[in-house]
């Protein structure tokens, strides 16, 4: 009988990073059900099992949990462009795709795609210092969701 062998022990750090992943992913599951104004430390810590005052042992606050959960978005955001850019014939050709690409990760994670935008509207508007918060989350409110097919259409002719 053959016999496998044990695995050897996680090291702190390895537990620790694989904890944070696992709020991470909890947390981006209750952002795409629930949507950003609903995520909550406390509301994370109970679906991933914890307790809400083992959260600040990974992050300061809610907004530190958003802000990493958007920075993940952008990046992956950011390689779907390089793909969809990466072997066009010339610079119009690469723009149109661009657009499209933006529009279809836009579609296919609204949630995320609302976060990581409203993420750059505040640092954007906290770098610049001429809006405050509450003008910030008017200009939000007021962009449309998800682009219609017809508008996405007439910039792609």
């Amino acid at each position: 009988m053959t016999r496998r062998a044990a695995k050897p022990p996680m090291t702190r750090e390895a537990r620790r990073a694989s904890k944070q992943k696992h709020i991470l992913a909890t947390a981006h599951k209750l952002l795409r059900q629930h949507g950003h104004e609903r995520l909550s430390l406390r509301n994370v810590a109970r679906s991933a099992g914890m307790s809400p005052a083992g959260m600040y042992e990974f992050f300061e606050d809610r907004e530190h949990l958003v802000a990493t959960l958007g920075s993940a978005t952008s990046a992956r955001l950011s390689r779907s462009l390089r793909r969809a850019t990466r072997d066009a014939p010339d610079p119009v050709e690469r723009l149109v795709r661009l657009g499209l690409a933006y529009i279809r990760f836009a579609k296919r994670y609204p949630a995320d795609f609302a976060t990581a935008q409203r993420l750059v509207l505040e640092s954007t508007a906290a770098s610049l210092g001429r809006m405050d918060r509450e003008q910030i989350l008017t200009m939000y409110a007021e962009v449309p969701q998800s682009p219609s097919k017809t508008r996405a259409r007439r910039y792609t002719r």
